[in-house]
């Protein structure tokens, strides 16, 4: 786990991180919008309720297919989306 958000007033050279790393993990802003811009593929927390661009349910938004969206099961809680993200993560191999 990396904290890169010294990039965040540097949009080009975020992008270019973004294209480079093996997996994202993030909440809905502009980095999210990079990555897919990339054509990366992503992990995006979303609150309940979501924005209008991820929908009411399910793991995946029209907009952003190579997404994987964890979703808030009620407001302010973030246990299960964080649980489920987790258990993702454990299955990965690099």
């Amino acid at each position: 786990m990396h904290d890169f958000s010294d990039l965040n007033d540097d949009l080009e050279s975020m992008l270019a991180l973004l294209e480079l790393i093996d997996d994202y993990v993030g909440v809905s802003n502009t980095n999210m919008h990079l990555r897919a811009a990339a054509g990366r593929a992503a992990r995006v927390l979303v609150p309940n309720p979501p924005e209008w661009r991820w929908l009411a349910l399910g793991r995946a938004s029209p907009w952003f297919p190579q997404f994987t969206v964890y979703r808030q099961s009620l407001r302010g809680d973030w246990n299960d989306a964080l649980r489920t993200l987790a258990r993702d993560l454990q299955q990965l191999s690099f």
